[in-house]
């Protein structure tokens, strides 16, 4: 759809949240690499493999920076 706004950009963290047939994502954490406007979906590099996984944007949530989370 042209001129939907992106969820994620490029460099963003993010952590799964839902699973699907195929792949499990609840809990992992990696980095958006490339998002592809022709099917809505992100590929994410996940912290626990070397391979990018296609992963829909109502599966993720975006993590927070870690100066958001640091003790003051």
């Amino acid at each position: 759809m042209p001129g939907r706004k992106r969820k994620f950009a490029v460099g963003d963290r993010v952590i799964g949240k839902q699973d699907d047939g195929r792949g499990a994502f609840r809990g992992r954490k990696g980095t958006v690499v490339e998002y592809s406007p022709h099917t809505s979906e992100y590929a994410v590099k996940f912290d626990d493999t070397q391979v990018v996984e296609l992963v829909q944007a109502s599966w993720l949530d975006a993590l927070p920076s870690e100066s958001e989370t640091a003790p003051a």
